[in-house]
């Protein structure tokens, strides 16, 4: 017969190990739920990490190609303006761009602004607006400079300009020969044409092209009058 004192042993020990073997139990589920709860958090934040990446992606290539063609009308936009300005029409008998035969000095200042440089010799002002490749002839009512009254009476398109029109610099004698036909006054270096225009050729090369107020040509001079005076 076992001792009332083993049994008692006996039953605390078994107690004591089925105890354990629950806890044992009960924290490897603890363990598990914790490890799935962890990887159900990575998949879940790596797919709202690759939503958030594609959405991205997505508005920088549309911000992308707005850019580009925000950029592609602001460069067309840009030589259109530049082609409308550089690009001065030469007009027999009128003018070049927007400067006329006949303007005063001050009008043209208010188009393109004061003169680069200029050369006064007896009311005769010439002076040249040389970004544009532009040389002026004025009647000035002072002997030496240019006055707001001064009268642009010619015109003309240099080398260094960019112009447009039937006759420009540049162009050779025989192709502006095919165009300017009829009655003219040929110098050799210069020739003077009614339609007012004149053309200076070096080396059978146009270097310069002068607009100035048409005219008709007359080779029998006028008949002479007596002299008149209204002198008393």
């Amino acid at each position: 017969m076992i001792g009332d004192g083993i049994m008692k042993k006996i039953l605390v020990i078994l107690i004591l190990f089925l105890f354990s073997v629950s806890c044992s139990d009960d924290k490897k589920g603890t363990e598990n739920d914790t490890v799935n709860d962890s990887d159900n958090l990575e998949v879940n934040d790596s797919e709202t990490d690759q939503t958030e990446v594609d959405y991205g992606t997505d508005d920088v290539a549309d911000t992308e190609k707005e850019d580009d063609v925000e950029e592609d009308m602001t460069e067309e936009e840009t030589d259109d303006d530049i082609e409308q300005i550089t690009k001065l029409e030469i007009k027999a008998g009128e003018g070049i761009g927007d400067i006329k035969v006949g303007m005063k000095y001050s009008e043209i200042k208010t188009l393109v602004g004061e003169v680069d440089t200029q050369m006064g010799f007896n009311r005769l002002v010439t002076a040249e607006y040389k970004s544009l490749g532009l040389e002026l002839v004025f009647s000035s009512p002072d002997l030496m400079e240019l006055k707001d009254d001064a009268i642009l009476i010619s015109i003309g398109a240099m080398e260094d300009g960019s112009f447009s029109g039937n006759v420009v610099p540049g162009m050779s004698r025989s192709d502006i020969e095919d165009i300017l036909t009829g009655d003219k006054e040929d110098t050799g270096d210069y020739v003077f044409y009614p339609a007012g225009i004149s053309v200076h050729y070096e080396d059978d090369e146009a270097v310069l092209v002068g607009v100035f107020p048409a005219y008709e040509l007359q080779y029998d001079p006028p008949e002479m009058k007596p002299c008149s005076t209204t002198i008393n």
